[in-house]
């Protein structure tokens, strides 16, 4: 995702209005409706702090955020600030009304390990 002149971030996870331009292998932030984050060992400044600034200076609505422990952060940009709006962990269901009406299951998040 484009997000400023020579700035290019790359979520682990978007929704981005159908009309939204895309080029030099990136669409403009200006059509990205939600940005998700998976947060690993390598990535936790980036995920928490570094990305979600950007994202916000971008105007982006949603930033979600799934953290190690598998719980789920869910933000709405208001007045250019992300605000906490839900949070769930395993065995919890999530339940939001914007960018769209969704439940999600934290558990459905990962695969059962095979053994």
């Amino acid at each position: 995702m484009h997000t400023g002149a020579n700035r290019l971030y790359v979520p682990d996870a978007m929704v981005v209005k159908a009309n939204t331009p895309f080029h030099d292998n990136a669409y403009d932030a200006s059509g990205v409706l939600l940005v998700a984050e998976v947060v690993s060992p390598s990535s936790v400044t980036m995920d928490r702090a570094a990305k979600p600034a950007v994202y916000a200076e971008c105007g982006i609505p949603s930033y979600w955020r799934v953290d190690r422990d598998l719980t789920m952060h869910c933000f709405e940009l208001i007045d250019g600030a992300y605000v906490p709006v839900a949070k769930a962990s395993r065995g919890e269901k999530l339940t939001l009304d914007h960018p769209w009406p969704v439940t999600i299951t934290v558990d459905d998040l990962v695969l059962p390990h095979e053994r």
